[in-house]
Protein backbone atom coordinates (compact mmCIF):
# COMPACT_ATOMS: atom_id res chain seq x y z
CA UNK A 1 0.00 0.00 0.00
CA UNK A 2 2.76 2.37 0.62
CA UNK A 3 4.60 1.88 -2.71
CA UNK A 4 1.04 2.40 -4.30
CA UNK A 5 1.18 5.39 -2.58
CA UNK A 6 4.35 6.50 -3.44
CA UNK A 7 3.76 5.96 -7.00
CA UNK A 8 0.89 8.16 -7.08
CA UNK A 9 2.19 11.06 -5.51
CA UNK A 10 4.95 10.29 -8.10
CA UNK A 11 2.58 10.89 -11.02
CA UNK A 12 1.02 13.62 -9.09
CA UNK A 13 4.75 15.63 -8.96
CA UNK A 14 4.93 15.39 -12.62
CA UNK A 15 1.46 16.68 -13.62
CA UNK A 16 1.60 19.32 -11.00
CA UNK A 17 5.49 20.17 -12.31
CA UNK A 18 4.88 19.97 -16.13
CA UNK A 19 1.07 22.11 -16.00
CA UNK A 20 3.06 24.70 -14.36
CA UNK A 21 5.15 25.05 -17.07
CA UNK A 22 2.58 27.19 -18.41
CA UNK A 23 3.67 29.75 -21.16
CA UNK A 24 8.01 28.38 -20.81
CA UNK A 25 6.74 25.36 -23.67
CA UNK A 26 5.40 27.55 -26.63
CA UNK A 27 4.18 25.81 -30.07
CA UNK A 28 6.46 25.99 -33.00
CA UNK A 29 4.39 26.27 -35.73
CA UNK A 30 7.18 25.18 -38.21
CA UNK A 31 8.92 22.48 -38.62
CA UNK A 32 12.28 22.23 -36.82
CA UNK A 33 14.75 19.19 -35.70
CA UNK A 34 14.73 17.25 -33.64
CA UNK A 35 16.40 17.44 -30.31
CA UNK A 36 17.97 14.87 -28.35
CA UNK A 37 15.38 14.56 -25.90
CA UNK A 38 12.97 14.43 -28.07
CA UNK A 39 14.20 11.55 -30.10
CA UNK A 40 15.15 10.01 -26.92
CA UNK A 41 11.04 10.38 -25.37
CA UNK A 42 10.03 9.18 -28.86
CA UNK A 43 11.61 5.48 -28.47
CA UNK A 44 11.00 5.32 -24.39
CA UNK A 45 7.42 6.69 -25.01
CA UNK A 46 6.72 3.37 -27.32
CA UNK A 47 6.20 5.08 -30.40
CA UNK A 48 6.66 2.55 -33.81
CA UNK A 49 9.91 2.32 -35.11
CA UNK A 50 8.82 3.16 -38.57
CA UNK A 51 7.46 6.34 -37.03
CA UNK A 52 10.28 7.40 -35.32
CA UNK A 53 11.99 6.91 -38.38
CA UNK A 54 9.61 8.86 -40.29
CA UNK A 55 10.04 11.82 -37.85
CA UNK A 56 13.92 11.47 -38.14
CA UNK A 57 13.40 11.81 -41.83
CA UNK A 58 11.24 14.21 -42.01
CA UNK A 59 12.46 17.22 -39.30
CA UNK A 60 16.04 16.06 -39.42
CA UNK A 61 17.94 16.28 -36.15
CA UNK A 62 19.23 19.50 -34.62
CA UNK A 63 22.95 17.73 -33.72
CA UNK A 64 25.30 15.44 -34.63
CA UNK A 65 24.53 11.90 -32.94
CA UNK A 66 27.96 10.42 -31.38
CA UNK A 67 28.11 6.81 -30.27
CA UNK A 68 27.39 7.80 -26.87
CA UNK A 69 23.84 9.31 -27.82
CA UNK A 70 23.48 6.24 -30.04
CA UNK A 71 24.37 3.47 -27.05
CA UNK A 72 21.52 5.96 -25.25
CA UNK A 73 18.77 5.07 -27.74
CA UNK A 74 19.90 1.57 -28.34
CA UNK A 75 19.59 1.29 -24.22
CA UNK A 76 16.22 3.25 -24.25
CA UNK A 77 14.57 0.28 -26.82
CA UNK A 78 15.82 1.72 -30.63
CA UNK A 79 15.93 -1.03 -33.19
CA UNK A 80 18.15 -1.24 -35.89
CA UNK A 81 16.31 0.75 -38.23
CA UNK A 82 16.13 3.73 -36.23
CA UNK A 83 19.90 3.59 -35.39
CA UNK A 84 20.52 3.60 -38.69
CA UNK A 85 18.30 6.37 -40.08
CA UNK A 86 20.37 8.80 -37.99
CA UNK A 87 23.13 7.83 -40.91
CA UNK A 88 21.36 9.97 -43.26
CA UNK A 89 19.53 12.23 -41.36
CA UNK A 90 20.00 16.33 -42.19
CA UNK A 91 21.87 17.18 -39.42
CA UNK A 92 22.51 20.60 -37.63
CA UNK A 93 25.21 21.56 -35.58
CA UNK A 94 24.18 22.40 -32.07
CA UNK A 95 26.11 23.59 -28.80
CA UNK A 96 27.71 21.34 -26.18
CA UNK A 97 24.90 19.74 -23.86
CA UNK A 98 25.76 20.97 -20.53
CA UNK A 99 25.09 19.10 -16.99
CA UNK A 100 21.41 18.84 -17.63
CA UNK A 101 21.23 18.04 -21.01
CA UNK A 102 23.37 15.05 -20.27
CA UNK A 103 21.41 13.85 -17.38
CA UNK A 104 18.12 14.32 -18.76
CA UNK A 105 18.86 12.62 -21.71
CA UNK A 106 20.40 9.34 -19.60
CA UNK A 107 17.33 9.40 -17.45
CA UNK A 108 14.89 9.22 -20.84
CA UNK A 109 17.22 6.47 -21.50
CA UNK A 110 16.79 4.51 -18.59
CA UNK A 111 13.25 4.82 -17.99
CA UNK A 112 13.26 3.61 -21.87
CA UNK A 113 14.59 0.61 -20.90
CA UNK A 114 12.39 0.05 -17.28
CA UNK A 115 9.86 0.32 -19.24
CA UNK A 116 10.82 -2.55 -21.70
CA UNK A 117 11.64 -4.45 -18.59
CA UNK A 118 7.61 -3.75 -17.53
CA UNK A 119 9.44 -1.91 -14.19
CA UNK A 120 6.93 1.16 -13.93
CA UNK A 121 6.89 2.07 -10.74
CA UNK A 122 10.77 2.93 -11.04
CA UNK A 123 10.55 4.17 -14.54
CA UNK A 124 7.84 6.36 -12.94
CA UNK A 125 11.07 7.36 -10.44
CA UNK A 126 13.46 8.07 -13.00
CA UNK A 127 11.22 9.97 -14.92
CA UNK A 128 10.71 12.63 -11.12
CA UNK A 129 14.96 12.70 -11.77
CA UNK A 130 14.52 14.69 -14.80
CA UNK A 131 12.65 17.36 -13.16
CA UNK A 132 15.58 17.72 -11.10
CA UNK A 133 17.33 18.64 -14.25
CA UNK A 134 15.69 20.55 -16.02
CA UNK A 135 12.22 22.30 -16.30
CA UNK A 136 11.58 21.10 -19.94
CA UNK A 137 9.40 18.20 -18.91
CA UNK A 138 7.68 17.98 -22.38
CA UNK A 139 9.60 14.60 -22.92
CA UNK A 140 9.26 13.45 -19.67
CA UNK A 141 5.52 13.71 -19.73
CA UNK A 142 5.53 11.86 -22.90
CA UNK A 143 6.68 9.08 -21.97
CA UNK A 144 5.21 9.60 -18.28
CA UNK A 145 2.17 8.59 -21.12
CA UNK A 146 3.47 5.77 -21.91
CA UNK A 147 4.08 4.42 -18.23
CA UNK A 148 0.65 5.30 -17.59
CA UNK A 149 -0.49 3.21 -20.35
CA UNK A 150 1.08 0.49 -20.24
CA UNK A 151 -0.89 0.33 -16.68
CA UNK A 152 -3.87 1.10 -18.26
CA UNK A 153 -3.99 4.60 -16.17
CA UNK A 154 -6.13 5.55 -19.20
CA UNK A 155 -7.76 8.76 -17.41
CA UNK A 156 -4.28 9.62 -15.96
CA UNK A 157 -2.91 9.00 -19.12
CA UNK A 158 -5.44 11.28 -20.91
CA UNK A 159 -4.43 14.37 -18.99
CA UNK A 160 -0.51 13.95 -19.37
CA UNK A 161 -0.88 13.99 -23.23
CA UNK A 162 -3.84 16.93 -23.30
CA UNK A 163 -1.63 18.98 -20.82
CA UNK A 164 1.36 18.00 -23.53
CA UNK A 165 -0.41 19.14 -26.50
CA UNK A 166 -2.07 22.40 -24.98
CA UNK A 167 1.30 23.84 -24.34
CA UNK A 168 3.31 22.46 -27.04
CA UNK A 169 0.79 21.00 -30.19
CA UNK A 170 3.77 20.26 -32.50
CA UNK A 171 5.15 17.49 -29.75
CA UNK A 172 5.94 14.87 -32.48
CA UNK A 173 3.53 12.10 -32.18
CA UNK A 174 1.59 12.77 -28.94
CA UNK A 175 -1.75 13.32 -31.10
CA UNK A 176 -1.24 9.59 -32.41
CA UNK A 177 -1.24 8.32 -28.56
CA UNK A 178 -3.93 10.66 -27.68
CA UNK A 179 -5.63 9.25 -30.24
CA UNK A 180 -5.47 5.70 -28.58
CA UNK A 181 -6.28 6.48 -25.08
CA UNK A 182 -9.40 8.61 -25.86
CA UNK A 183 -10.53 5.25 -27.53
CA UNK A 184 -10.07 3.73 -24.15
CA UNK A 185 -11.84 6.02 -22.35
CA UNK A 186 -14.92 5.47 -24.38
CA UNK A 187 -14.56 8.64 -26.76
CA UNK A 188 -14.15 7.57 -29.87
CA UNK A 189 -15.17 10.66 -31.45
CA UNK A 190 -12.44 12.73 -30.08
CA UNK A 191 -9.92 9.48 -31.11
CA UNK A 192 -11.06 10.07 -34.71
CA UNK A 193 -10.40 13.67 -34.52
CA UNK A 194 -6.79 13.21 -32.81
CA UNK A 195 -6.45 10.30 -35.18
CA UNK A 196 -7.21 12.35 -38.20
CA UNK A 197 -4.66 14.68 -36.99
CA UNK A 198 -1.32 12.26 -36.36
CA UNK A 199 -1.20 11.97 -39.81
CA UNK A 200 -0.52 15.62 -40.68
CA UNK A 201 2.95 14.65 -38.68
CA UNK A 202 3.12 11.49 -40.57
CA UNK A 203 1.09 10.73 -43.44
CA UNK A 204 2.08 7.27 -43.61
CA UNK A 205 1.43 6.93 -40.14
CA UNK A 206 0.14 3.25 -39.29
CA UNK A 207 -0.82 3.19 -35.54
CA UNK A 208 -2.84 6.77 -36.65
CA UNK A 209 -5.17 4.18 -38.64
CA UNK A 210 -4.91 1.51 -36.03
CA UNK A 211 -6.14 3.95 -34.00
CA UNK A 212 -9.04 5.48 -36.50
CA UNK A 213 -9.97 1.53 -37.53
CA UNK A 214 -11.03 1.18 -33.46
CA UNK A 215 -13.00 4.54 -33.35
CA UNK A 216 -14.64 3.83 -36.58
CA UNK A 217 -15.54 0.19 -34.84
CA UNK A 218 -16.22 1.72 -31.78
CA UNK A 219 -18.67 3.94 -33.67
CA UNK A 220 -19.97 1.33 -35.39
CA UNK A 221 -18.69 1.78 -38.93
CA UNK A 222 -17.58 -1.05 -39.92
CA UNK A 223 -16.80 -0.40 -43.18
CA UNK A 224 -14.28 2.59 -42.43
CA UNK A 225 -12.61 0.36 -39.78
CA UNK A 226 -11.77 -2.76 -41.87
CA UNK A 227 -9.95 0.11 -44.67
CA UNK A 228 -8.81 1.65 -41.32
CA UNK A 229 -6.98 -1.75 -40.43
CA UNK A 230 -6.21 -2.23 -43.90
CA UNK A 231 -4.00 0.44 -44.29
CA UNK A 232 -2.44 -0.05 -41.18
CA UNK A 233 -1.58 -3.50 -42.47
CA UNK A 234 -0.42 -2.02 -45.59
CA UNK A 235 1.86 0.48 -44.14
CA UNK A 236 3.53 -2.53 -41.69
CA UNK A 237 2.57 -5.98 -42.70
CA UNK A 238 3.92 -7.05 -39.07
CA UNK A 239 1.58 -5.05 -37.05
CA UNK A 240 0.43 -7.74 -35.04
CA UNK A 241 -2.35 -6.03 -32.95
CA UNK A 242 -3.87 -4.89 -36.00
CA UNK A 243 -4.29 -8.16 -37.67
CA UNK A 244 -5.81 -9.46 -34.05
CA UNK A 245 -7.91 -6.44 -34.53
CA UNK A 246 -9.01 -6.60 -37.67
CA UNK A 247 -9.95 -10.81 -37.24
CA UNK A 248 -12.57 -9.39 -34.28
CA UNK A 249 -13.71 -7.09 -36.88
CA UNK A 250 -14.22 -9.33 -39.39
CA UNK A 251 -15.58 -12.12 -37.02
CA UNK A 252 -17.98 -9.45 -36.29
CA UNK A 253 -19.07 -9.09 -39.28
CA UNK A 254 -19.92 -12.72 -40.07
CA UNK A 255 -16.86 -12.79 -42.09
CA UNK A 256 -15.83 -16.03 -40.82
CA UNK A 257 -12.77 -16.99 -43.38
CA UNK A 258 -11.42 -13.52 -43.50
CA UNK A 259 -11.21 -13.60 -39.29
CA UNK A 260 -9.47 -17.21 -39.67
CA UNK A 261 -7.53 -15.85 -42.21
CA UNK A 262 -6.29 -12.92 -39.93
CA UNK A 263 -5.70 -14.60 -36.57
CA UNK A 264 -3.72 -17.46 -38.22
CA UNK A 265 -1.60 -14.22 -39.84
CA UNK A 266 -1.51 -12.76 -36.03
CA UNK A 267 -0.15 -16.63 -34.77
CA UNK A 268 2.19 -16.65 -37.20
CA UNK A 269 4.03 -13.03 -36.18
CA UNK A 270 3.55 -13.85 -32.19
CA UNK A 271 2.89 -17.67 -32.02
CA UNK A 272 3.25 -16.73 -28.42
CA UNK A 273 -0.26 -14.63 -28.50
CA UNK A 274 -3.15 -16.76 -26.50
CA UNK A 275 -6.13 -14.77 -27.70
CA UNK A 276 -4.84 -14.97 -31.13
CA UNK A 277 -5.18 -18.85 -30.44
CA UNK A 278 -8.32 -18.92 -28.78
CA UNK A 279 -10.11 -16.66 -30.84
CA UNK A 280 -8.88 -18.70 -34.02
CA UNK A 281 -10.53 -21.45 -32.20
CA UNK A 282 -13.70 -19.77 -31.52
CA UNK A 283 -13.85 -18.50 -35.45
CA UNK A 284 -13.28 -22.80 -36.58
CA UNK A 285 -16.08 -23.81 -33.67
CA UNK A 286 -18.37 -21.15 -35.73
CA UNK A 287 -17.73 -23.04 -38.92
CA UNK A 288 -18.66 -26.40 -36.58
CA UNK A 289 -14.82 -27.57 -38.02
CA UNK A 290 -13.23 -29.75 -35.45
CA UNK A 291 -9.67 -28.50 -36.31
CA UNK A 292 -10.91 -25.92 -33.16
CA UNK A 293 -9.75 -28.27 -30.87
CA UNK A 294 -6.03 -28.70 -31.84
CA UNK A 295 -6.38 -24.71 -32.10
CA UNK A 296 -7.56 -24.33 -28.63
CA UNK A 297 -4.78 -26.91 -27.81
CA UNK A 298 -2.12 -24.91 -28.96
CA UNK A 299 -3.46 -22.09 -26.97
CA UNK A 300 -2.29 -24.08 -23.78
CA UNK A 301 0.92 -24.77 -25.27
CA UNK A 302 0.97 -21.02 -25.74
CA UNK A 303 0.31 -19.82 -22.57
CA UNK A 304 2.47 -22.38 -20.90
CA UNK A 305 5.45 -20.60 -23.27
CA UNK A 306 4.37 -17.17 -22.04
CA UNK A 307 4.03 -18.51 -18.39
CA UNK A 308 7.62 -19.61 -18.66
CA UNK A 309 8.76 -16.48 -20.27
CA UNK A 310 7.49 -14.39 -17.01
CA UNK A 311 8.55 -16.71 -14.05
Amino acid sequence: MQKKVIYSAIILIILLVYTALGSRLLANTSPRPLRKSELLALVAGGVLPENVIAQINSQGLGFRPDNSFRSLLEVAGANSGVLHALDSAKKADAPPDDQSDRELSEHLSKAGSLIKAKQYPEAASELTETLRVTFASAESGFVMGQVLTKQERWQEAQAIYVDMLRKDPNFPEAHTKLSFILYRVDDPEAALREANTAPEETPNNPEAYKNKGLAFERLRNFDAAASAFQRAIQLKPDYVNVRFDLGILLFDKGDIDGSIAEYKKAIALNPDEPSAHYNLGLAYAQKNDLRWCRTLGSLGVAREEVAQKNR
